[in-house]
């Protein structure tokens, strides 16, 4: 009895059949779907179903592949299938010579950048977390598949692959740029592999020339002299108490705001007094919500009044999983808005932002402190994490850099009383200068300098 040659019903029958009994656990499942004139759709382990045609030429088993559905249609299969077939009676194997015949053509027309990108996805998400492959996948939905991915992938220029770039850097969004073309990449590295395309069109792109270093943003401070009535200002603020501590706890660690807003408990390790900021966590645009500026762990090291502040914090917020948790907030934390307007509040509109503290302190602990650039740098974060790891491990500089911070830290809370003044020490008159303007027997500057690369 000749079997009956499936249509588009039949076959969503079938389809939704297979994937129940693989739902249900059956045993002996048949992944492979047969249309009746010699074209099969078969199943792929990541959830996939693609076309194939299995022949015999000269004797050897071979195949092809026409592509994934729905994106080629059983209609188009066919056609693809009935081009290859030709192929086969003149002795030629379509796998091996597409680019010569029919079924390149209509290859070239199914195999869009959607269609090679999903099927590369459903490669790369096997052993990650359904939240994070999804958030990948919805990531390239926003920023490419709209221009990329109806265009057949062969026909994907260099100049093309540019103007997609050019349009998130046009956004000012340069992380989020270099983030598609990091994936952009990996879809076009799987099609040559797979033998879809014969050029990489990014082969010849140097993202140096198109995505442009971030602009270097002078964040404002006060002066040295006047951080003492700063921090005044800041201990006796009426507002909000996370507010409060969370400026507090800035000045005492100048990591970055949104370091200390985004967060967790889980990271803090106060008998250690140690905070490990995790590397950087994105969101599904390309928004970093969590963790560091970039793919790098951090260590913070914690004196006695940052320890003291994180206590007062727990009562607040230690049931929870951020130290500054917010109901309002779509992420669910504190904004840098509102800490900007507490500032403003304060009296310091156009005299003290949230990110200036970081250089406030990089001033104090060089040009007062009498602390190595280097190692101010690497509290900063400012150091690259190749050579982090290259040349001196994850946790660099840790002992030199907890003396550094409890130091910094008594310094702020005898500025704060009025004990001392801090004021910029002249380059010529730094070495072995204590900051009461004596001399040192046991010079600061006689920590070990580094000699690392500083990045902003």
């Amino acid at each position: 009895m000749a079997t009956i040659p499936l249509n588009d019903s039949k076959l969503k029958k079938r389809i939704a059949e297979v994937e129940a009994a693989i739902i249900a656990e059956k045993e002996n499942i048949q992944k492979n779907i047969p249309d009746g004139l010699g074209l099969s759709l078969q199943r792929q382990d990541g959830g996939s179903w693609l076309w194939f045609y299995r022949f015999r030429i000269g004797g050897r088993a071979s195949r092809a592949s026409f592509g994934a559905y729905p994106t080629v249609s059983l209609a188009e299969a066919r056609e693809l299938h009935k081009a290859a077939r030709e192929l086969v009676k003149q002795g030629i194997n379509p796998a091996h010579e597409r680019t010569k015949s029919k079924v390149v053509t209509v290859q070239a027309q199914s195999n869009t950048f959607e269609a090679v990108a999903r099927t590369w996805w459903d490669v790369w998400r096997v052993g990650k977390q359904d939240k994070q492959a999804l958030r990948v996948w919805r990531f390239l939905e926003k920023n490419a598949l709209s221009k990329l991915g109806t265009l057949p992938i062969s026909q994907i220029t260099p100049d093309v692959v540019v103007s997609v770039i050019d349009g998130v850097v046009k956004r000012g969004a340069y992380d989020v740029a270099s983030r598609v073309a990091t994936y952009l990449r990996k879809v076009f590295d799987y099609a040559i592999v797979r033998a879809i395309i014969s050029a990489h069109p990014m082969a010849s792109i140097d993202l140096t020339l198109i995505i442009p270093a971030r602009p270097v943003q002078n964040h404002i401070h006060v002066p040295l002299e006047e951080a003492g009535q700063l921090l005044r200002d800041i201990a006796a603020y009426d507002g909000n108490v996370l507010h409060r501590i969370a400026l507090q706890l800035i000045a005492l660690t100048f990591v970055r705001n949104a370091e200390l807003r985004g967060a967790r408990w889980a990271d803090f390790d106060l008998k250690n007094k140690l905070w490990t900021v995790p590397a950087a966590v994105y969101d599904d645009q390309g928004q970093k919500i969590y963790g560091m500026k970039k793919s790098t762990i951090h260590y913070v090291p914690l004196s006695r009044q940052a320890i003291a502040l994180l206590k007062e914090l727990h009562a607040i917020s230690g049931g929870g999983v951020h130290l500054f948790p917010s109901n309002v907030s779509k992420s669910g934390v504190i904004n840098e808005a509102s800490l900007v307007g507490a500032l403003k509040r304060m009296g310091y509109k156009d005299k003290q932002d949230v990110h200036g503290f970081r250089g406030l302190a990089k001033k104090g602990l060089v040009n007062y402190l009498n602390y190595p650039s280097d190692l101010a740098e690497v509290q900063l974060s400012h150091i690259k994490e190749s050579e982090v790891e290259r040349s001196y491990g994850a946790k660099l500089h840790i002992p030199e850099r907890i003396a550094m911070m409890q130091v910094w830290a008594d310094c702020l809370d005898d500025v704060r009383a009025g004990k001392r003044t801090m004021r910029e020490i002249p380059l010529n008159e730094q070495i072995n200068t204590l900051p009461d303007g004596g001399r040192d027997e046991k010079p600061i500057d006689k920590v070990k300098r580094s000699k690392l690369k500083v990045v902003s």
